[in-house]
């Protein structure tokens, strides 16, 4: 056992617990915090059905009650305990929601949170970010690939597409992501043919001048916006597209796949939504409501890493190597 940053970093063998640590949660996605040399609390464990409990652990009896069960071999996810507080509980781990597109749901969308931990010097560089399909048949597909305007009059202000959460202390609030136009206002349909992109700072382009296999990447700089939170998707990049989403068939699966590097103190989370037609708000499961939208899946955080690393949102087996 030892200590980092306040939290202790431990093997789930040290102590009796309750609940099986299942994938994508239990101790394994938990912040556990020393209290005393003889407890511990923690937080965000997630059991196998994905609800999110605190408690605290007092000379190995949990909330005061003993438990003579062992879970061995598991150990606390530094990058969890690091994700954004400011986040819902529920969405700090990675998980699955609908492999497959919901009923009523016709598009699908990838997409990314990126953001600072604390004031530290950090970014995060992204290389590509795809969806990929799998049909009934097993036939793996790349759905798009389109996190950047590939059109030749592209200029860095529309390099990506996206929106900006611009405090973090309103993650849970759906309108403080909202797009914006140009003129302040918050109805997309009266921006005219062009609305803007409203990643409107100055995104770092990495783009090598020479090369025969120069690969573009884009660099959010995290630590200069460190309350706010980069919101970039997926778009399509066509001059007149009918949506700028993709479009997802029935019965089909869908992950995504990001490829990124992460320096510092910037996170990087990927997801996938999907979305129904305009003017309609299917049942959407993991919301437990009627919404226009629905979260299919998302990925762990991802902290530092050391070069390139691969970050999937999305059921195992759907994106080609």
């Amino acid at each position: 056992m030892k200590t980092q940053n306040g939290a202790i970093v431990f093997t789930a063998a040290m102590i009796f617990v309750p609940l099986v640590a299942s994938a994508g949660g239990g101790y394994e996605q938990a912040r556990i915090y020393s209290r005393s040399p003889n407890s511990l609390h923690v937080e965000g464990f997630v059991d196998k059905d994905k609800k999110v409990k605190d408690f605290n652990i007092v000379n190995n009896k949990i909330d005061g009650k003993t438990y003579g069960k062992k879970i061995k071999g598991k150990s606390t996810n530094q990058c969890f305990r690091d994700a954004p507080l400011e986040q819902p509980k529920t969405e700090r781990f990675g998980h699955v929601n609908s492999p497959e597109t919901p009923d009523g749901y016709n598009q699908v969308i990838a997409w990314l949170s990126i953001t600072n931990d604390g004031t530290g010097n950090g970014s995060v560089e992204v290389r590509s970010m795809e969806i990929w399909g799998k049909d009934q048949n097993g036939n793996i597909f790349l759905v798009s690939d389109d996190l950047f305007c590939k059109k030749d009059d592209c200029q860095a202000s529309n390099l990506v597409w996206g929106s900006m959460l611009q405090d973090k202390a309103y993650w849970s609030n759906p309108a403080a992501w909202a797009l914006r136009c140009a003129n302040g206002d918050t109805n997309l349909e009266t921006c005219g043919n062009n609305p803007v992109n409203p990643l409107i700072f100055d995104l770092q382009w990495n783009r090598p001048a020479h090369g025969l296999f120069a690969i573009p990447t884009v660099i959010f700089p995290t630590s200069q916006y460190p309350d706010q939170v980069f919101h970039p998707w997926l778009a399509v990049w066509d001059d007149e597209p009918d949506s700028r989403r993709s479009n997802a068939e029935p019965g089909v699966q869908y992950a995504v796949r990001v490829i990124a590097k992460v320096n510092g103190s910037g996170r990087l989370q990927a997801g996938l939504d999907y979305w129904a037609p305009p003017g309609t708000t299917p049942y959407c499961k993991p919301l437990d409501q009627y919404s226009d939208h629905c979260e299919g899946a998302v990925s762990n955080w991802q902290c530092e890493s050391d070069g390139w690393v691969t970050i999937i949102a999305g059921a195992p087996g759907i994106v080609r190597p």
